[in-house]
């Protein structure tokens, strides 16, 4: 499940939601 660089940042242990959550949160957190 390693589709971002810093992977590592994004707890995917979670349900699909809160994933999608993470890939935002990282989207707006790099488009800065």
């Amino acid at each position: 499940m390693a589709r971002f660089e810093n992977e590592e940042e994004i707890p995917i242990m979670v349900d699909g939601a809160q994933w999608f959550v993470g890939v935002d949160w990282a989207t707006q957190s790099h488009c800065v």
